[in-house]
C-alpha cells in the first residue's frame, strides 16, 4: 500500500489514457499534452490483470515515452519473493523505437499463495536522495513494537533545540544509465503555503501541478543534473522560533530532468522533526483559589502541544528535586487533550507549596511552583496561619467598611449577627 500512495504522489499526474484492453489485462498511462511537439508526455505505464491462477501476461503497447527511456517497475512486484519468486517479471523495461514497450503483468496467484498483486507500475527513474537535519539535539527512539500498530510510530524522529536548523537533501543517480539526474528540489513545513527561504512569496503557488505549497532551496541550490559530480546537494536554513513546540512534518521533494514545460515527475522523503526550544508550559486552572476540603482537585491545563504527562507534587520540601520527585504516586490523570487532574489531602489550615512537572516526549521537563492557601480557619482573615489580634482588628476594619469579607454568617448583610459569628470562629481559633 505504500509503494501505491507514493507512486500516485510522484508519477500519477496527467490524462488517463488506455493503450490495451482485452478479458484478462488491462494496460493503461498516464500522460500530460506535449504544446511543443504535438504528442505527449509519459509519466506512468500501468498493467493490470484479473486472472487468479499463476503466472504473468505478456503485452505489448505503443507509449509516449521516448525510444530509450528506462522504465523501472516500482509497485514492487518485480522480484517481490511471493508475486514473482523466479524473477519472471521485468524489474526495467527499455522504450523501443516508436514509444513501443513490452511488459509482464503478474496474475494474482503463485502457485497455493493468492496475494491479489496483479499489477506492475512502470516510470523512469526517480532520483535518489536522503534527507539530514542539522543541527539536532538527540532523537526521540521509535516506538516500542509491543504498541498496537495503528498508535505505533516506526521511525525515530530528531530533536530541534537550537533557535535555527539546516533542511538538507543530498541526491545520487538511481539509474547508470540514464543521465537525468535531478534538475531541482523543493520542500514543505506542515502544511506548507508559507515563505521559509526569505524570498517574500510561496513559490509554488496552489494552482501548482505537483507541488502546491512548496518552498524552494536557496541557501544551497546544486542540482546533480549536468554536472559530472558524485552527488546533488540542497540545502535551506530554517528559523526555528516560527515553529511551535512539539511534531512538525518536512516534505522534500526531487525532480526528475524533463523538458521545459512537461508535467513534473519527483522522488518525495519525508522527515518528522521535533522542536524542543523550551520546557513544556502548564497552567493551574484554580490559581488564586483558596481550598477548603480535606481533599481537593489540582487541575492542570497544557499551554502546548508538547506535555505528555503531568506530575502534581504537593507540599515539596524546599530545596527538593522536582523532577526526582516526580513518580507514579503524584502522576496526573488525563481528562482531556490538554487537561489533566490530580487529588490531594490539602491537611491543616495554611499557606501549601504546589509545584506541577510536566514530561514531554524528547525527555524534557518544566517544574513551576505556586502558592495555594488552605483555608479551613476563616477567622484567620490575615492569612498568616493562626488566628491572633491582627485577625480582629483586621475584621473590626471589614465590618466598618461592609466588606463581604465581614459577611460571616453568609446571609448578605453585614450586621451584628456577623460581629458574634466572627467572635465565635474567633475564640475557637484554628484546629
Amino acid at each position: 500500500m505504500t509503494r501505491l500512495v507514493r507512486a500516485r504522489n510522484t508519477v500519477g499526474r496527467g490524462q488517463y489514457m488506455p493503450l490495451q484492453r482485452d478479458s484478462d489485462v488491462i494496460v493503461f498511462e498516464r500522460s500530460s499534452p506535449n504544446n511543443i511537439s504535438g504528442g505527449r508526455d509519459g509519466q506512468a505505464l500501468v498493467g493490470v490483470n484479473d486472472r487468479f491462477d499463476t503466472g504473468f501476461d505478456t503485452r505489448t503497447v505503443n507509449t509516449s515515452f521516448a525510444p530509450g527511456t528506462r522504465l523501472h517497475e516500482i509497485s514492487g512486484t518485480a522480484g517481490d519473493p511471493v508475486v514473482d519468486p523466479t524473477n519472471q517479471i521485468f524489474s526495467v523495461v527499455t522504450v523501443g523505437a516508436g514509444g513501443q514497450a513490452t511488459i509482464r503483468v503478474p496474475r494474482n496467484r503463485t502457485g497455493a499463495a493468492e496475494h491479489g498483486q496483479g499489477y506492475v507500475i512502470y516510470a523512469p527513474a526517480l532520483p535518489t536522495g536522503v534527507v539530514e537535519i542539522e543541527p539536532t539535539g538527540g532523537v526521540i527512539p521509535a516506538d516500542n513494537p509491543a504498541l498496537p500498530a495503528g498508535r505505533r510510530r516506526l521511525a525515530e524522529v530528531p530533536i530541534v533545540t537550537s533557535d535555527t536548523f539546516t533542511i538538507r537533501l543530498r541526491t545520487g543517480q538511481t539509474d547508470p544509465q540514464d543521465p537525468n539526474t535531478d534538475s531541482g528540489a523543493a520542500f514543505r513545513i506542515n502544511q506548507g503555503f508559507e515563505d521559509w527561504n526569505g524570498n517574500g512569496q510561496v513559490d509554488f503557488p496552489w494552482f501548482d501541478f505537483g507541488t502546491p505549497g512548496y518552498e524552494n532551496f536557496l541557501t544551497t541550490n546544486q542540482p546533480l543534473f549536468s554536472t559530472g559530480g558524485p552527488e546533488g546537494l540542497y540545502e535551506q536554513t530554517i528559523d526555528a522560533a516560527r515553529l511551535d513546540e512539539g511534531y512538525h512534518y518536512i516534505s522534500v521533494v526531487a525532480f526528475r530532468n524533463r523538458r521545459p514545460g512537461a508535467a513534473p515527475i519527483f522522488n518525495e522523503w519525508r522527515q518528522v522533526i521535533y522542536v524542543d526550544r523550551s520546557g513544556p508550559e502548564v497552567a493551574y486552572l484554580r490559581e488564586g483559589e483558596d481550598l477548603t476540603q480535606q481533599v481537593e482537585p489540582i487541575r492542570v491545563r497544557a499551554l502546548d502541544r508538547t506535555a505528555e504527562r503531568v506530575h502534581v507534587l504537593w507540599g515539596l520540601a524546599a530545596g527538593a528535586d522536582p523532577i526526582a520527585a516526580s513518580n507514579l504516586t503524584n502522576l496526573a490523570t488525563r481528562r482531556d487533550r490538554f487537561d489533566w487532574e490530580f487529588s490531594v489531602v490539602t491537611g491543616p489550615h495554611g499557606p501549601r507549596r504546589l509545584t506541577l512537572v510536566a514530561f514531554e516526549p524528547s525527555g524534557n521537563a518544566s517544574a513551576t511552583d505556586f502558592e495555594v492557601f488552605v483555608n479551613k480557619c476563616r477567622a484567620d482573615l490575615s492569612r498568616d496561619g493562626v488566628v491572633d489580634a491582627d485577625d480582629f482588628f483586621l475584621f473590626l476594619s471589614l465590618f466598618a467598611a461592609g466588606d463581604s469579607r465581614a459577611d460571616f454568617n453568609n446571609d448578605g448583610v453585614i450586621d451584628a449577627d456577623d460581629f458574634f459569628a466572627f467572635l465565635a470562629k474567633f475564640a475557637a481559633g484554628c484546629q
